[in-house]
This record gives structure tokens, C-alpha cells and sequence, in this order.
């Protein structure tokens, strides 16, 4: 599930990372993230992916999250913040940043460790 394969799943792919939710001047970030998996199921998480999202150990890579309105207008990212959250979404790689045009969050724990 979290793989460490070396290739990087393809731009615009649906993946999954596992990270804090840390506003940033901007723009909300996923930071200390996972590198980015190949997933299924874009609107949620499996229990083995949560299972796995709570163990798992945090990263060193950071994404801008973008497009939080495929969530509905109820989604409030700032009730996960510093957070530990599992995000889904569309990998679309830019020269300055890497981003993540979100599917889905899912909180696995209100501390991000």
C-alpha cells in the first residue's frame, strides 16, 4: 500500500499520501508526507489504507492541496489541522511544486506524529 517502488506514479494519476494538514501562507500543504502511491477509489479510504495510514511512518515530501470543492461546501480543512491525515487525490507535478488536486481526506489522528 505504501510502497517504497522507485517509480513515482504518472502525472494526473490518483494517489494517496499520508501527511500533516499545515497551513502555509497560500495555501494549505500536506507536509512530512508520504511519497505518493498508485490508489483506487477516489472519494475514500479503505480500512486497510486507514489501518495502514496509522502506522505508517511520515515522510519528508510536502504537497500543495488544491481544489477542496470536489469535497462539498461542508469541508473545512482547518478542523484537520496538524492533523494526521490521509489524502486522496490527482498527482499533477509542476516545475516550482508538486500538488494534489484532493479526492478525499480522511483523519487518522488529531496529532500529526
Amino acid at each position: 500500500m505504501f510502497s517504497r517502488s522507485a517509480t513515482q506514479p504518472p502525472q494526473f494519476a490518483l494517489v494517496l499520501s499520508v501527511g500533516c494538514m499545515t497551513y502555509k501562507p497560500i495555501s494549505w500543504m500536506l507536509t512530512d508526507a508520504t511519497t505518493p502511491t498508485r490508489a483506487t477509489m477516489p472519494d475514500l479510504a479503505s480500512k486497510d489504507e486507514t489501518d495502514a495510514a496509522k502506522s505508517v511512518a511520515l515522510g519528508f515530501r510536502q504537497y500543495r492541496l488544491a481544489d477542496f470543492g470536489y469535497l462539498g461546501r461542508g469541508f473545512n480543512p482547518e478542523a484537520f489541522e496538524d492533523h494526521r491525515v490521509l489524502v486522496k487525490g490527482y498527482i499533477i507535478r509542476q516545475p516550482e511544486f508538486e500538488r494534489i488536486s484532493v479526492t478525499s481526506v480522511t483523519d487518522i489522528a488529531t496529532q500529526c506524529e
